[in-house]
């Protein structure tokens, strides 16, 4: 997503209150150091072009009409410099508890951009899961402006597997869109998706339709068994929500002193993709495309869906990550992939 796409969507999502920091990056060029005078005539203009970026950018936002803070930041150490920027954004109280990331069009290169791309990703991601925040991936080539008037259905594809201590951001979502006079006219729907046949699964419908009504949401809800056709030894909702040994547990934030933990676990997944960028098995890319069969059977039609933003499983490179997202939102307008703090944000005292 351009930056101005990616703003259309914070604007939306930000039509009551919220405060908001936008935070863009930028990388030095890389024929630097080659003589002190010419590293020193660098720097000069890098530091005018953060400024006139800084500027800019304010700017955009104004036109966007929204109130929030922007910073410009030149590192060239993209994944470092999103870390930091993760953990001192705010003051005190004041921080940010959901991070909002596009998903970049050239994730599936076999170029060093692409390389870039994705390993800077999975850092988002990463680095959003340690701070114990919430994280957004938007995925599709455009959102609709302020003038637009949509009147179709946002989707929610909620796996049940998920449900068990969830936050209840996929409901919450939809509910502030729905605000804005863009997704005014929009229904909700969820599906609830089953791909077992545990008795507390086949409930969970039941207790997910009571939660809706007690938190006085109005949706209406659907049970979808999912199955791979060719039955793979994966199931499609231990993609949509593994949590694995590789990946750092929800709960772990800098604050508890895993630090180095989190930077080991970065620093694999990241080594791994730019030295082998393995691609997906094919185990995860069956149960993917009985996702993504299940998601265009019934929301193509859709101005938006949202579901559960998968984990990364054991030797899973971010090549075949990305492969998984791609595969997971194909045929579908826009995609906002969810991947909650696990604390809860919807009570009946809401």
């Amino acid at each position: 997503l351009p930056g101005s796409e990616l703003l259309k969507l914070v604007t939306q999502l930000s039509v009551r209150s919220g405060v908001i920091w936008v935070i863009s990056i930028l990388a030095p060029g890389s024929a630097l150091k080659t003589r002190k005078d010419l590293h020193m005539v660098e720097k000069l203009s890098q530091h005018r072009l953060l400024k006139r970026a800084n500027v800019e950018l304010a700017a955009m936002l104004k036109s966007f009409g929204i109130r929030g803070f922007s910073e410009v930041l030149c590192s060239s150490n993209f994944q470092l410099c999103f870390s930091h920027a993760t953990q001192i954004s705010g003051l005190g109280p004041v921080k940010p508890n959901c991070i909002l990331v596009h998903y970049p069009d050239n994730c599936l290169d076999n170029t060093p951009d692409g390389f870039r791309a994705r390993s800077n990703l999975v850092c988002s991601i990463q680095s959003a899961v340690v701070c114990d925040k919430s994280a957004l991936v938007a995925l599709g080539a455009s959102w609709p402006s302020a003038e637009d008037r949509l009147e179709t259905t946002i989707d929610i594809w909620w796996f049940a597997a998920s449900f068990a201590g969830d936050g209840g951001m996929l409901l919450l979502i939809p509910q502030v869109l729905r605000w804005h006079p863009v997704w005014s006219r929009c229904k909700v729907r969820v599906f609830v998706v089953n791909d077992t046949n545990d008795v507390a699964d086949t409930t969970m419908a039941e207790t997910i339709d009571a939660y809706l009504k007690d938190v006085r949401i109005s949706a209406e809800m659907m049970t979808v068994p999912l199955v791979s056709t060719s039955g793979g030894a994966l199931k499609p909702s231990e993609i949509a929500v593994a949590i694995d040994e590789g990946v750092p547990p929800r709960e772990v934030s800098f604050e508890t002193g895993n630090v180095m933990a989190y930077q080991k676990s970065l620093d694999h997944w990241i080594d791994l993709d730019v030295a082998e960028a393995q691609p997906c098995s094919n185990d995860i890319m069956e149960a993917a495309r009985a996702i993504n069969s299940a998601f265009q059977a019934e929301s193509t039609d859709a101005d938006m869906v949202l579901t559960n933003l998968p984990d990364l499983l054991s030797a899973q490179s971010a090549l075949g990550y990305c492969q998984v997202l791609e595969q997971i939102a194909r045929g579908l307008k826009r995609v906002l992939f969810v991947h909650e703090n696990n604390k809860t944000i919807i009570t009946r005292d809401n």
